[in-house]
């Protein structure tokens, strides 16, 4: 494992030394695996272990680019992103782990941006800016529009309990994404790590990342967005990837709600009042006001998605109850 040192290209990471692990979550994606690691090997800065977690098929594969980049390999066998994010922190000593997707690709000076705010201790996750890789597809266009809930992604938040609307923008979108994002190994010691029944392979499909910047919060700790830190994000190829992502995202956060609101009492008005707002469609000044240039589906299959959200959320109640440990 190698080290940062306090001074990289002449900006300051920190006071001591750290220690960095780049996660990278796969799933049947070998192209686009191939295509992040290889941005990887041309960062400016080096000084990292590479660790993919396999959460899909083709294990040959992946174990042929993890040796070709010089990237630790991890089987995951239980599917799940949540899942393969918390096994990769648990696999590593490093004092950051920093995660990215496997079709995301990283620009140049990507990694010291991301570690610079962990010099202050009272910060637990950092986020960096996310740009569409592409917008030459009309998918493409729309897809980009929903990217970021951010109303300026090219602006530093730092976000804490003394902010105001802080749940809000913890949960929602108001403090970056996960495609890009690195959290201090620490936080595992005392935090349950991300919610297995959450993200993309869970039942609830996505909302993975903010439920943790949610948590890490609530117990006193900052996260922070960085514009300077950024990657480039791949994008679906057809309408239809579009509107099968925009439906599963409808039925995720209404799913999502319903479980802030059975098992955190002590925010249900703080979560009334930001659904309260959004049916209101009342501005808030860290939320974009994104609309897509024509209606993707029919009103009543968005209505249909909403509303089977919360059953879908009660069913995963009765089944497997309520929060679990990463190591359970």
């Amino acid at each position: 494992m190698n080290s940062i040192s306090s001074n990289i290209s002449g900006r300051e990471v920190a006071t001591e030394l750290l220690t960095v692990t780049v996660a990278v979550p796969t799933r049947d994606r070998p192209a686009q695996l191939e295509r992040c690691l290889r941005a990887l090997r041309e960062l400016e800065f080096q000084r990292f272990e590479l660790l993919v977690a396999n959460n899909g098929l083709g294990e040959e594969i992946i174990k042929e680019l993890c040796s070709e980049f010089g990237a630790r390999y991890l089987r995951v066998d239980n599917p799940g992103l949540n899942i393969a994010r918390n096994r990769a922190a648990l696999a590593c000593t490093s004092d950051v782990v920093a995660y990215l997707d496997d079709d995301a690709v990283v620009e140049p000076g990507w990694l010291p941006s991301l570690l610079l705010d962990f010099k202050d201790p009272k910060v637990m996750a950092v986020t960096g800016r996310v740009d569409p890789i592409r917008t030459d597809t009309e998918a493409a266009r729309i897809s980009a529009l929903f990217m970021s809930s951010l109303a300026d992604p090219a602006r530093r938040v730092v976000l804490d309990k003394e902010c105001d609307d802080w749940f809000a923008r913890a949960n929602f979108g108001g403090v970056g994404i996960g495609c890009n994002m690195a959290l201090r190994r620490s936080a595992w010691t005392t935090w349950g790590g991300f919610d297995a029944r959450l993200d993309r392979g869970a039942a609830i499909a996505g909302w993975g990342e903010h439920f943790a910047f949610f948590e890490l919060i609530d117990q006193g700790f900052r996260v922070v967005h960085t514009p300077a830190s950024a990657v480039q994000h791949g994008e679906p190829e057809s309408l239809e990837q579009v509107r099968s992502a925009y439906l599963r995202d409808l039925r995720a956060v209404s799913a999502y709600m319903a479980m802030l609101f059975a098992e955190f009492p002590q925010h249900r008005r703080a979560l009334w009042d930001f659904c309260m707002a959004r049916f209101r469609k009342s501005p808030r000044p860290w939320r974009s006001r994104v609309e897509a240039p024509r209606r993707l589906v029919p009103r009543w299959r968005s209505l249909l998605a909403l509303i089977s959200g919360p059953f879908r959320y009660a069913a995963l109640r009765i089944k497997k109850g309520t929060r679990k440990h990463p190591r359970t």
